[in-house]
């Protein structure tokens, strides 16, 4: 209903699976995957009537006497019309719907369960414009949703126009009626006329601005949330390539872009009414006038367009720089404690002072470049007003125009001189918004994680074993090293795996492969007998428990760490992380419990007191598979033991590979497997592996006799 709502037709068997319905129904969670992946942007809510009211866009969805799902389509001040599938279109008092939204509670600030959708671009795109990547075209249809506002802005400019119009005939008619015949009474009039007419086209601006403004704001906020989203679905192989100063310096062109689309284009739509008014006028007065006029501004933007082949040099330089700039001060602030302890701090300003003298330079370089183009631009049109000051004197003189007139053209060329600036800051900003576009492209052309075509919900085979079938691994192309060679390897279901070696061995990207961080660059990783590709990552990973050595922890409260995407949280599972992760001690001394603010922006955290919660994160999420790498390296004697005690039970039933050094952690693996150079070189028990006194026993040696 809502995608014919906006214009699109789909059949109800490819919603269907598109939103993973089953014989109980479809959950909102199903509901707003299926939106999102015909184009739609969803947000599940819970808000009180007053905001459906007044700020949610319609239509929308809201879950309906807890039984389904209803299609609100708009809410007036008495009545809301409801598309219900089950009896078509209804029309309920506010009262009758409430009751049926809140399941029999009244009362209007109580909130209710609603979905919120609105299109994005994917919505509109054809097949063609997703192979051929973004156009200005694609950000065009940002606008589409705001035709109505974009008609009452056309009105003001058309009244503007018609008012410009008007100004120059009432300046011939001061001069000559009102001053030649010293009528004073005309000329009160005319001035009340001006005045009247100045205070409409004043109006008329402030209503344009305002609504431009609430437009921007909104297409803003919709072009980032969209870039986004897409970053979001980007491998993480992406991120691991970019520095943060080159991704947030592409947020910021979005801003060039919106302003391009909203303030630069509508701008130039008035400038070029404005000079078509003008050039009328001037061609109703004097037409070599006019053709002066006209000369004057073919060869003004002559002049401006050959200089945009290197203002396009200037700007890719700048970007590069502003990239830099970004990544330096993300380091400064977020590396400081490290900056300091090595007492690098002078090392690290001037770095930054060097990023910023070669902006300079570039800021040079793009200032002599507008100066040159800026005096011309100055010379043509000054030299333009100078020819018809003379020809308008000379028509005076010469009786051919009246001093009225020659008042009324020298007013109609001050005017077109700001089209004229207006016009060349839109060619600018139109550069720009290419150029910005182009960086955007890279992104936005890059491949999902995953293929629309991978389901989002799957069943294991009847066997859970992960196989490793002849896998290789380079992060480079085919003559980088290989990190991974020929791994052959079973975890199996329900087991214990410890994954053991030297630094630089290849373990952690072991890892990474089995969380679809990378894909194989030979051979295979199988669940059961069904490939890993083949499962939707996303789902994959909410199979998974992780503690990772750079595990990180949220700028949110000591719950939402552990809970993380629940909701609702789960009192028993939760309990029982934070029981076998043993971060009693933490909640209790934090001052607010689990309530607490901890992160970048709460309390700080030692680094066991972190792996202890992310341990609670992984245990909470109560998974079939778990994967821990170095998950308890930081960790004091009394902690590990307790956690590891608890975690020995929670393995139970599950499939486990754990990545660590210390002995206590892997002694007691169903299998070790000790990597060398990206090869399996042993495979066994503890004791076993002891006694053959080969790599793992090299390895442990020094805890062994610790032990002993």
């Amino acid at each position: 209903m809502i995608s014919k709502f906006y214009g699109k037709n789909y059949s109800l068997e490819f919603l269907r699976d598109k939103t993973f319905i089953t014989q109980t129904g479809v959950s909102l969670a199903g509901i707003s995957d299926g939106a999102k992946s015909i184009g739609f942007r969803t947000k599940a809510v819970k808000i009180p009537f007053k905001i459906l009211l007044e700020d949610a866009p319609k239509p929308c969805i809201v879950f309906w006497r807890q039984r389904h799902f209803v299609v609100v389509y708009e809410v007036t001040k008495t009545h809301v019309m409801v598309a219900d599938p089950a009896l078509g279109l209804e029309k309920y008092t506010h009262k009758d719907f409430l009751e049926a939204w809140h399941n029999g509670v009244y009362p209007e600030d109580t909130p209710g369960i609603a979905l919120l959708l609105e299109p994005t671009q994917k919505f509109y795109e054809s097949e063609d414009d997703k192979r051929e990547g973004l156009s200005l075209n694609y950000f065009w249809g940002y606008l589409r949703p705001y035709k109505r506002f974009f008609i009452q802005i056309g009105v003001g400019m058309l009244l503007g126009a018609i008012l410009s119009f008007i100004f120059p005939f009432l300046t011939q008619a001061v001069v000559d009626r009102g001053i030649e015949y010293q009528d004073m009474n005309f000329i009160y009039l005319i001035l009340f006329g001006q005045l009247a007419l100045f205070f409409g086209q004043m109006v008329s601006n402030f209503i344009q601005n305002w609504i431009l403004m609430l437009i921007s704001n909104r297409v803003n906020i919709s072009l980032i949330s969209d870039f986004l989203a897409k970053l979001m679905r980007l491998p993480i192989s992406f991120f691991e390539t970019r520095n943060q100063g080159d991704i947030l310096q592409r947020i910021n062109d979005h801003t060039i872009i919106q302003d391009f689309l909203t303030s630069s284009s509508l701008s130039v739509v008035f400038s070029v009414f404005n000079m078509l008014i003008f050039s009328v006028l001037l061609a109703i007065f004097s037409l070599p006038i006019f053709l002066i006029f006209i000369v004057s501004m073919i060869l003004y933007f002559a002049w401006i367009y050959a200089f945009l082949k290197y203002r396009k040099r200037i700007n890719l330089r700048r970007f590069d720089r502003l990239a830099d700039n970004q990544s330096a001060l993300v380091e400064l602030v977020t590396g400081i404690n490290e900056i300091k302890l090595q007492n690098i701090e002078d090392q690290k300003r001037w770095r930054w002072e060097n990023i910023q003298a070669r902006l300079f330079k570039i800021g040079i370089e793009d200032l002599k470049l507008s100066q040159y183009q800026e005096t011309g631009a100055f010379f043509i049109t000054h030299l333009k007003d100078i020819l018809i000051t003379f020809l308008a004197a000379k028509g005076v003189v010469e009786g051919d125009i009246t001093f009225g007139t020659m008042l009324s053209i020298q007013g109609i060329v001050g005017q077109a001189n700001a089209p004229l600036g207006t016009l060349l800051n839109f060619v600018h900003s139109a550069q720009d918004a290419r150029i910005s576009l182009d960086r955007l492209n890279e992104i936005h052309k890059k491949e999902d994680e995953n293929p629309d075509d991978v389901p989002r919900t799957a069943q294991f085979s009847y066997y859970r074993d992960i196989i490793f079938q002849n896998l290789s691994f380079s992060y480079g192309g085919p003559s980088s090293p290989q990190i991974l060679k020929n791994i052959n390897l079973v975890l199996s279901e329900g087991k214990v795996t410890a994954l053991v070696g030297s630094s630089g061995s290849g373990k952690t990207t072991l890892m990474k492969l089995l969380l679809k961080f990378y894909d194989p660059t030979g051979g295979n990783i199988f669940i059961g007998n069904r490939k890993l590709q083949d499962y939707h990552t996303g789902w994959w990973r909410k199979q998974c428990g992780v503690v990772m050595q750079d595990g990180f922890i949220f700028s949110d409260t000591i719950e939402k760490n552990i809970v993380g995407s629940d909701e609702i949280t789960d009192p028993d599972r939760l309990n029982y992380a934070v029981y076998a992760s043993n971060i009693f001690d933490i909640i209790e001394s934090s001052p607010l419990g689990l309530a607490t603010k901890i992160g970048g922006e709460g309390k700080g955290l030692s680094i066991g007191q972190k792996q202890r919660i992310l341990i609670a994160r992984s245990i909470y999420k109560n998974p079939p598979f778990l994967f821990f790498d170095e998950a308890t390296s930081a960790l004091d004697a009394n902690n590990e033991k307790f956690i590891m005690e608890n975690l020995n039970q929670f393995y139970a039933g599950r499939t486990v590979l754990v990545i660590a050094h210390r002995l206590s952690t892997v002694r007691n693996a169903d299998n070790i497997v000790v990597l060398h150079q990206g090869e399996i070189v042993e495979e066994g028990k503890h004791q076993d592996l002891v006694e053959r006194r080969g790599f793992y026993y090299e390895l442990v040696k020094n805890q062994l006799e610790l032990g002993n």
